[in-house]
């Protein structure tokens, strides 16, 4: 007559217990924060393509999937990095319980160097006392979500959860917009950033400290820092899908997505300046030439108009060979400089702004970085800087171009939550030295790592270093501290690296 009763046997108490982690902040007066960390259980460790693409999650929730459904080691420190870091001022106290990762002082401090941030444990056996919300808090908000989900909606960009309520939270999802003053771009959102004067560049050519000591000869260079190049090159180019990039020099990167191909700030000639004989000599030449390019190439994208990351010369050799099947991709108040240079298909973005290129079935987007733009005495910030996104159905890539880093609102994060997570992201590394003239327009290889977190990037390389001498630190400084930095954040070696010139890193 049916079954009365099923029973079922587990190997383990938490199979059925412990289906998601809920970690919540809150203050010393109790009240909860704007932001909450979701674990969710998921067999394979990941989230599959349709949870991806179903999962509805609110802009204040960071949502991870864990085989088990509870923290870990890398839980907790993405919950340090993308939680409590953006909460959390300068000077605080942070109270946890006593799980062992949650004790460890060493992961509390890569995240927070400065000693006025300080760690208390709660002792053993107390945590059952002093976290009451399990039961006086979620176990209301599960009923209360049931009850509404048939009703609404939930619009992830704009609904937040905060003590039981849903509201838009504007002030922490609010994207930058890019913004003039006098008819020229600014950073607004960094009201400390000041452009390097005449005055100030004076200061550091006279007084800093050149520590750059780049060898004397082709041949130390070549055994220090090797430039690999093909015979065939047209053996370079993906046959099959995936995502493949390989480092040119300096900003200079050819990237294959699927059958996507494009390359980002080309430079292919010998030195970066106002005409072809003046700035800076490179010292490691381009791994690729433009004629070893493929003949298909589809798009070229530039970030800002600054000699080494927009020239002419090669503007002119790219177009000679490719017309008006390359389509180029800049930032607003650029493409005036194309078309007076006969380059006609040329598509001007504004931060945020979005393209899509039909006959790839693949997405572009401008994203803010903070720096500035000029070309000659009369043109200061004129056309406006910037980073891009770069996504189809597989792969996401990021490419950072020139920037600063925003201690104040984080650019980079709001670009990680709208278009990451990214499965490649190409970040600066170098020209940084000294921090007092650079600190404004170029991160350290500490804050690159700051940046590879913050855009969630899975994967990322160092470019814009080995280049050309283009500031004052020792020419191979960047990778090692780079090294340092990924090892002082406690990621995974591999997850940010440098390549050779030319190069190839492949994903699936």
């Amino acid at each position: 007559m049916g079954e009365r009763t099923t029973e079922v046997t587990v190997k383990k108490k938490n199979n059925v217990t412990h289906s998601y982690t809920v970690q919540p902040v809150t203050s010393a007066v109790g009240q909860l924060s704007g932001k909450f960390f979701l674990i969710l259980q998921e067999k394979e460790n990941e989230f599959g393509k349709r949870v991806q693409n179903d999962l509805i999650v609110p802009p204040n929730v960071v949502v991870q999937a864990s085989k088990s459904g509870k923290s870990s080691d890398e839980k907790h420190r993405i919950f340090l990095n993308e939680v409590l870091r953006p909460l959390a001022g300068r000077k605080f106290l942070l109270f946890l319980d006593c799980w062992k990762t949650q004790a460890d002082l060493t992961t509390f401090r890569a995240v927070f160097p400065n000693q006025n941030s300080q760690l208390l444990i709660f002792p053993e056996g107390s945590t059952g006392y002093m976290q009451p919300q399990h039961i006086s808090l979620f176990r209301s908000w599960r009923y209360f979500h049931k009850k509404i989900e048939h009703y609404i909606h939930i619009n992830r960009t704009e609904m937040t959860i905060n003590d039981l309520t849903t509201r838009t939270d504007k002030a922490s999802n609010e994207l930058v917009k890019s913004r003039k003053e006098n008819g020229r771009y600014i950073n607004s959102f960094n009201p400390k950033f000041k452009f390097p004067s005449p005055a100030l560049a004076l200061k550091w050519k006279i007084t800093a400290l050149d520590n750059t000591q780049l060898p004397s000869t082709k041949q130390e260079l070549d055994n220090i820092l090797p430039v690999i190049r093909y015979e065939k090159p047209e053996e370079l180019y993906l046959k099959k899908p995936g995502l493949r990039f390989i480092w040119i020099g300096h900003a200079s990167c050819f990237v294959q997505m699927n059958n996507f191909r494009f390359l980002v700030d080309p430079v292919f000639s010998e030195r970066c300046g106002i005409t072809p004989s003046t700035g800076p000599k490179r010292f490691r030449p381009p791994a690729l030439r433009i004629n070893d390019l493929p003949d298909d190439l589809d798009a070229i994208l530039i970030s800002h108009n600054h000699f080494d990351h927009l020239d002419y010369s090669s503007v002119k050799s790219l177009n000679r060979r490719y017309g008006e099947q390359l389509t180029w991709f800049c930032g607003r108040g650029t493409r005036q400089w194309f078309l007076n240079r006969h380059v006609h298909n040329v598509v001007e973005l504004d931060w945020w702004e979005e393209y899509h290129l039909l006959k790839k079935e693949v997405n572009i987007a401008f994203c803010p970085a903070q720096h500035w733009s000029r070309r000659s005495a009369f043109d200061l910030n004129k056309s406006l800087w910037g980073s891009f996104a770069v996504w189809d159905a597989t792969h996401k890539f990021y490419f950072a171009g020139d920037t600063g880093y925003t201690h104040n609102i984080s650019i980079f994060r709001h670009i990680g939550k709208k278009y990451g997570p990214f499965d490649l992201s190409a970040i600066p590394i170098g020209a940084y030295e000294p921090r007092w003239m650079m600190e404004a327009q170029h991160v350290s290889p500490d804050e690159a790592v700051q940046i590879h977190i913050d855009v969630r990037s899975k994967k990322s390389i160092g470019i814009h270093w080995g280049t050309w001498a283009l500031a004052n630190e020792y020419f191979m400084e960047p990778p090692k501290k780079l090294a340092h930095a990924v090892q002082s954040k406690l990621l995974n070696s591999s997850s940010f690296i440098v390549v050779k010139h030319g190069e190839v890193f492949d994903l699936p």
